[in-house]
């Protein structure tokens, strides 16, 4: 519990990309859009902390070791009725490629995350993104009591984002 609260106080210090990392959004990485559906969900900031640091959990295990996390931005928020609030999201290895193997590393690293971030939109979240996202609101915001997720992709970003019909996951805090 201590660490998840440590990655949600820390969490707002990913958000500053600089250098060659800044670079790679919009070009060399996977977007799309998340909906997240609740009752009492925590107010914006908050939600955007939480749901960030979702994304990374999630996708943690999708870059070649021992690279750092992914970078995760949302963008966009906005509420969508009472209980839904959407964000735009962009996630890249975050790594950056210096000499020509450090390009196919680079590759690679982000045609994993495009392979997870699809499975992830094919099944609503389900697989990682669903069970790390109520985790942290089990902490952060245990009155929220259910929850839901829809995952689209953007094709026209990175490599084979390759459009997913989005889907749902449902998820309930303890």
């Amino acid at each position: 519990a201590q660490h998840i609260a440590r990655q949600l106080a820390h969490a707002s210090s990913f958000m500053s990309f600089a250098g060659n990392d800044a670079d790679c959004f919009g070009r060399g990485c996977v977007g799309g859009v998340v909906w997240v559906e609740g009752h009492n969900l925590p107010p914006l900031p908050q939600l955007e902390t939480i749901l960030e640091a979702a994304f990374r959990r999630a996708l943690a295990g999708s870059v070649l070791s021992p690279q750092p996390p992914p970078l995760v931005r949302l963008s966009a928020a906005r509420a969508c009725g009472p209980d839904t609030t959407r964000f735009g999201f962009e996630v890249a290895p975050a790594s950056s490629a210096s000499s020509s193997s450090g390009l196919d590393e680079a590759a690679d690293a982000l045609d994993m995350l495009a392979s997870r971030l699809h499975s992830e939109a094919v099944c609503g979240g389900s697989a990682r993104l669903m069970p790390a996202l109520v985790e942290l609101l089990e902490l952060a915001a245990p009155e929220v009591g259910r929850c839901r997720l829809r995952l689209e992709l953007d094709e026209s970003l990175g490599r084979g984002g390759g459009g997913s019909r989005p889907q749902a996951a449902e998820g309930a805090l303890r």
